[in-house]
């Protein structure tokens, strides 16, 4: 077979043999998708092909209208927990083949469009989109009968929410099979969705043709697709809950519960702290967890599921560890664990992350094209942690000014996250030696942050995508006569990508120049850094700030306002760490030139009597002094290396980068440019004066590589760098595009209107958090009335503003008191809230404001007598539960404590003793403390 056009043969075809008008051909089928959230549901796919049911040899057939009818299950519970989401719309790609008669499989893979589709309140299952394309027009040069099939589906939409704004979801990471896989489009506010033919005896073939004059085929209809099982359901995850999870695979269907028995799940697992750091290798993970209870008199605990991407592990009762095996090294894995009762009532997950080690994968050595590198010699270079990347250290090129480094560690103060700590790694390019009176040149200054316990903060903010600023050392040069002079650098810190996972630490690096400065005294200058500030925009992925609630107080306590007048910017206060040994940066000596010898006027020459006066003498002048030079009289910098857009397509491959640049240009009177020096990660390679391009080999596919070009003088000054970031490509097999015929352009397809909607304020950034409660409450009634309290708090902070709301969650508590004096006492308790808890972030202090409605049960006198059963004893009114912080509260490290005094109005609904009970617990006065401890992993 070929795909050719003769055009002298294809006219006659066509008087000959005309094509048959296109007739639908209709074909169910069923696959299985992997989406972000839900997992792996089922989809039916209703596909209509408009396709012509005869055309002759070496004339193009179509193009083809395809509609995809997508009908998708099990999706309505997860799409109904993303807040305000309200359509969809996007693309779809269906990759279907032409298997010729020949044995050939031509690809042709059609991209249809899914038009703006509203969604129902509430969602329906199935959820049923529609997509349209056409299939590409092909030419067959040889007679037969030709089947459409197609095995494989794709997505990619776009949740869109009731002011029109795309929302952004967590992207996939790994397809069906569990490879990795790359966003397909790079963005952020879309996300994919992976189809293929569900595993069953299904005929992927969805019309036929017949190319020539042979019979058309008869198509026997195919059989209805039968109805999905139904499976009992799994509760749905909380929403609010933060970091929201990429949720695993449903548990596998359990047995149905028998009517009127036991329909109550049991408790979530519960965490496991205290685990082994074996717990965790390269290729395996052992998963613990703590053991859930059923409800007394339920039918009791029958197993635990383990799911983790698409698997599902079935485990005893009484086991509380899994070892999942065959993992990948250095990969993220979210594990869910449910318990299953003996009904096969199925609790909510317990959601735990992992992220497995690093496997000894051998990093390869880039060689370079052109030239032979020559190394050049830098200090040790400065490990750097992975994934972030940093700048690698600046060249230091011979003869030029030596590197003095400072390594401290400083206590600085965040927004949100309130005291953390910091180490710094600086390298000043400085010379050991300077003429007096001579200005100094701007030494290059390269500074290393390493920022801990940041992670979960960071992570917590929605949709942060980078970092960038500025930060400034409050240096000063303490000279040998005693003097303090400032010497205060402001260096640049360029964007810094935040992943969906950041590294502990977090690693930003920043590049400036020292001020330039003059002393006229010789002696020896040392350098001290005693104080960083650190000024940082947070960026969403389309580039805009997310604003941050300001510091108000330095680290001291002492107040301070806005640096720059910016509130899309936030500071940072750094102080050193008491425990740091010294912050001395260098030293450099100042020479003196020596002093000419003074030459006074010479006395006239008196002539003696009586010899004749003779010819004056002439006076010696004083000689004229000339500064001796300075060794390398060239001490200005280059330019640094411009960027330049001459690239093409093919400088990026798999393992592979063409760096390219434009020319430097070196003072006028400078001694000129002698070389480049290209760097990346820790190697350095030198590029001569003229070259413009670079070569870099021997990279992975699908990594990130911050590259750094610096030009060097003939004096060995080195230039600012130019900073490129690259990203090599997937490594994969294209699949062979067949010859086309010209496609016609196709039918527009007119989308659906989308209804008007008003402009409204755009959703503020925030940042969710998740703690743990645990503490206590006195009842002021009770002489005795202390009462143990545990829950859990989903909190999400407004970040420009640091209001917060909150779903507070206090579980039943009881206690033994001792009421009126005498009267022993057993109280069942119930908080139930009303409404969200609110408050607000005020650097370390939070406050917070609760509405509940207390509810009494279960108040037995000497722990025997009942006084109330039942469930409508509760309070008249809601009790408004105020809670302040009663010292720093850091909202992702160590939490904090909170502690209020709250009022509980009169009872009703007790029954007969109704005058008793509530003198027993009504009052004001009563109060609580709580300790809010962040949960791992969100």
């Amino acid at each position: 077979m070929s795909l050719r056009r003769p055009l002298a043969f294809a006219a006659t075809a066509l008087v000959a043999l005309p094509a048959s008008a296109a007739a639908e051909q209709t074909t169910d089928l069923r696959y299985q998708c992997k989406y972000p959230l839900v997992g792996i549901k089922m989809l039916d796919a209703q596909l209509q092909l408009d396709l012509a049911d005869r055309t002759p040899t070496s004339v193009p057939i179509g193009p083809s209208a395809l509609r995809v009818q997508a009908s998708a299950f099990d999706m309505a519970a997860g799409l109904q927990a993303i807040d305000d989401l309200t359509a969809i719309r996007g693309t779809s790609t269906a990759y279907a083949t032409v298997k010729t008669e020949q044995g050939f499989n031509v690809p042709a893979k059609t991209v249809g469009t899914v038009p703006f589709t509203m969604l129902p309140d509430p969602i329906p299952d199935p959820l049923v989109w529609v997509s349209d394309g056409q299939l590409p027009a092909l030419v067959f040069d040889d007679p037969g009968v030709e089947e459409v099939r197609l095995d494989r589906l794709s997505f990619n939409l776009t949740a869109i929410d009731s002011v029109g704004d795309p929302i952004a979801l967590p992207p996939i990471t790994r397809d069906l099979d569990g490879s990795k896989v790359s966003p397909s489009d790079d963005d952020p506010f879309t996300f994919d969705v992976y189809c293929r033919l569900a595993p069953s005896d299904q005929d992927p073939g969805i019309g036929r043709f017949v190319v020539g004059d042979g019979p058309v085929p008869s198509i026997t209809p195919r059989p209805t697709l039968p109805p999905l099982p139904t499976a009992t359901p799994v509760p749905t995850p909380d929403p609010n809950a933060t970091p929201t999870p990429t949720p695993g695979p449903t548990p596998p269907p359990t047995p149905t519960p028998v009517p009127g028995a036991d329909t109550t799940p049991p408790s979530v697992p519960g965490e496991s702290f205290g685990a082994p750091a074996s717990d965790i290798g390269a290729d395996s993970l052992l998963v613990r967890w703590s053991a859930s209870q059923d409800e007394p008199d339920g039918s009791g605990l029958d197993h635990y599921v383990v799911s983790y991407e698409d698997q599902s592990f079935t485990v005893g009762p009484n086991e509380t560890t899994f070892k999942l095996t065959g993992l990948s090294p250095n990969s993220d894995y979210d594990v869910f664990i449910y318990a299953v009762d003996g009904a096969g009532n199925v609790s909510l997950p317990l959601y735990l992350a992992f992220t497995t080690l690093p496997g000894p994968t051998p990093v390869p050595t880039p060689t370079p094209v052109g030239w032979t590198p020559s190394p050049i010699p830098t200090a040790t270079p400065i490990p750097t942690p992975t994934p972030i990347p940093t700048a690698t250290p600046l060249p230091t090129a011979t003869p030029g000014p030596g590197q003095q480094k400072l390594t401290a560690t400083y206590l600085c103060k965040y927004p949100l996250v309130g005291i953390k700590r910091l180490t710094l790694d600086s390298t000043i390019d400085m010379p050991n030696t300077w003429p007096t009176s001579v200005p100094t040149s701007p030494f290059a200054v390269r500074q290393e942050f390493r920022l801990f316990d940041m992670a979960a903060g960071l992570q917590a903010i929605a949709g942060l995508s980078s970092l960038q600023g500025t930060t400034t050392a409050f240096a000063t040069v303490k000279t040998a006569q005693g003097f303090n002079v400032p010497a205060k650098t402001v260096s640049t810190i360029p964007s810094v990508a935040i992943s969906s996972t950041v590294p502990d630490p977090l690693v930003l690096t920043s590049l400036g120049q020292t001020p330039a400065l003059t002393f006229d005294d010789p002696g020896v200058e040392e350098l001290f850094l005693d104080k960083l500030a650190i000024n940082l925009t947070a960026k969403d992925a389309a580039g805009d700030p997310i604003p941050l609630p300001p510091v108000t107080k330095d680290i001291d306590g002492n107040k301070v306002s806005d640096s720059d007048g910016d509130g899309n910017t936030f500071d940072v206060y750094c102080k050193l760490d008491p425990a740091n040994q010294g912050t001395k940066w260098g030293s450099f000596e100042i020479l003196g030139n020596p002093a000419p010898t003074p030459v006074g006027t010479p006395a006239p020459t008196l002539a003696p009597t009586p010899t004749p006066t003779p010819k004056p003498a002439t006076p010696t002048p004083a000689p004229t002094v000339v500064p001796t030079p300075y060794p390398g009289a060239d001490t200005t910098s280059p330019s640094s290396p411009t960027e330049t857009f001459d690239g093409v397509e093919s400088d990026i491959t798999p393992t592979s980068i063409i760096v390219r640049w434009g020319a430097a240009q070196d003072d006028p009177g400078g001694s000129g440019i002698d070389h480049y020096v290209v760097t990346y990660e820790d190697q350095s390679f030198i590029a001569p004066a003229t070259a413009r391009s670079y070569k870099l080999d021997g990279l992975g596919p699908e990594a990130d590589f911050d590259v750094f070009v610096y030009a060097v003088d003939k004096a060995g000054n080195v230039s600012l760098p130019l900073y490129l970031n690259y990203r090599t490509l997937y490594e994969g097999t294209p699949t062979p595009a067949p010859t086309l015929a010209p496609t016609p352009s196709p039918k527009p397809v007119t989308p659906t209107p989308k209804p008007a909607t008003p402009t409204a304020t755009p959703t503020p950034a925030s940042a969710k958090y998740a703690y743990a409660l645990t503490g206590s409450t006195t009842l002021n009634t009770l002489t005795k009335g202390t009462m143990p309290l545990s829950g859990s708090v989903n909190a999400t902070l407004a970040l420009a503003t640091g209001d917060i709301v909150a779903d507070l969650t206090l579980n039943d508590t009881q206690g033994r008191v001792i009421a009126l004096g005498f009267l022993p006492v057993t109280v069942n308790v119930r908080f139930v809230t009303s409404g969200q808890t609110t408050g607000k972030v005020v650097d370390d202090q939070l406050t917070t404001n609760s509405k509940v409605r207390i509810k009494v049960g279960g108040v037995k006198a000497f722990g025997a007598i009942p006084l109330v059963s039942g469930n409508s004893c509760q309070t008249k009114q809601l009790s408004d539960i105020t809670l302040k912080s009663t010292g720093p509260f850091d909202p992702i490290g160590t939490g904090g404590t909170l502690a209020g005094t709250y009022a509980i109005s009169d009872l009703n609904g007790c029954g007969p003793l109704n005058g008793l009970v509530s003198p027993v617990t009504a009052g004001t006065g009563n109060t609580i403390a709580v300790k809010l401890t962040p949960k791992p992993g969100a």
